[in-house]
């Protein structure tokens, strides 16, 4: 059974990026039918924030008070995979470091809380290497 995967995007005021939402979520299908996904519809919410806003999130959900890069949020019901956000200040600042364009370093943001919403994790060196691995093959999908 070929699971159908689907993109909302919601942008914070002043964020114009576009990371591709086609080619976003055929990363999803993708992503879903390597881990065998059940679900008939599976949809993320992705949402762009800024730094003020992530920081209030990291500090919430995590107990951390600085902004992080992503954050994803696993919901598994009424169709709904889960909630990705990406602080886009912080990304722009990630992709100056690593010399690369602030829409690649989203996608790649993307990508990781596409796998943290399907149980992944990277807390322990095995568990990071599965992860890493399922990364790769998604981040290929980007520029085919």
């Amino acid at each position: 059974m070929a699971v159908k995967a689907s993109l909302s995007i919601q942008k914070a005021p002043g964020i114009s990026l576009n990371i591709g939402s086609q080619l976003a979520t055929k990363i999803i299908a993708t992503a879903l039918a390597k881990v065998r996904w059940r679900a008939k519809n599976s949809e993320v919410e992705l949402r762009f924030v800024k730094s003020g806003e992530m920081k209030k999130l990291n500090k919430k959900f995590r107990g951390k008070n600085k902004p992080t890069d992503v954050l994803s949020f696993e919901v598994h019901r009424h169709g709904l995979l889960g909630m990705i956000m990406i602080d886009v200040e912080t990304a722009a600042r990630q992709a100056k470091e690593y010399r690369h364009s602030v829409r690649q370093e989203v996608r790649e943001l993307f990508v990781h809380g596409i796998c943290h919403l399907l149980g992944h994790d990277h807390e322990k060196p095995v568990d990071a290497k599965k992860m890493e691995k399922l990364e790769r093959g998604l981040n290929r999908l980007w520029t085919r």
